[in-house]
């Protein structure tokens, strides 16, 4: 079988834990934990070390983005579990998703309420609302 991409679109076979963390933007101590507390399976190499392949990548891409989104380790705890119980578990799963979807939405709307709030004292301290000079965007600090 040909080599997979991962999340950052580099083929890989399998990748050390370092090199994952590295793409991911993550400690090794948050991918040993959670394969400590079973929402991740990795395999290990003949030495003993830890080695991902492209579905453990894929899955601890899930669990950081959804971790970052404000989804609790209980309620990954039951996603996973409810994957690794098979297809009847599906609507449940489709549930979970729905709902963390619109937890989203709603921190979008009031991430965009707090940026409304902020070009507003921008633009009183006499900057320009769009004004990106100070911002990751306009890549100055």
């Amino acid at each position: 079988m040909p080599p997979t991409t991962d999340s950052a679109s580099i083929p890989i076979e399998t990748l050390s834990i370092s090199e994952v963390c590295n793409r991911l933007g993550i400690t090794a101590h948050t991918a040993r934990y959670y394969e400590r507390i079973g929402l991740l399976h990795v395999g290990r190499s003949p030495s003993g070390r830890r080695v991902f392949d492209q579905r453990a990548v894929d899955r601890l891409d899930f669990l950081v983005r959804m971790r970052s989104s404000g989804m609790g380790i209980s309620e990954l705890t039951r996603y996973v579990d409810l994957v690794n119980q098979g297809e009847s578990t599906t609507p449940e799963r489709l549930q979970i998703m729905r709902d963390q979807r619109q937890r989203i939405i709603e921190q979008i709307r009031d991430l965009e309420r707090a940026l409304t709030a902020t070009e507003y004292k921008i633009a009183v301290y006499g900057g320009a609302p769009d004004d990106t000079s100070h911002s990751p965007k306009g890549h100055h600090s």
